[in-house]
């Protein structure tokens, strides 16, 4: 049984976000368990401007082409 490319590249989706979201809890446990709470509050700091600029620079930059040519084939 062949499985629609919708649901194909939504299951991939979903896996890059399970993988992503995972590994920065982990991180956040490690550093949580590592430090003080003056130095965590920092790193928790740095770490949510690091994630909005991240997620500025792909709404602007990769995010629009992803959304133009997900329904194309290779030879367009």
């Amino acid at each position: 049984m062949k499985v629609p490319a919708l649901v194909r590249r939504a299951g991939w989706n979903l896996g890059e976000q399970v993988v992503s979201s995972l590994s920065n809890s982990i991180l956040s446990f490690i550093v949580a368990n590592s430090v003080d709470s003056v130095t965590f509050g920092g790193f928790a700091v740095a770490f949510t401007v690091f994630a909005l600029v991240i997620g500025a620079s792909r709404a602007i930059s990769t995010s629009p082409l992803n959304i133009r040519f997900a329904d194309c084939t290779p030879e367009e």
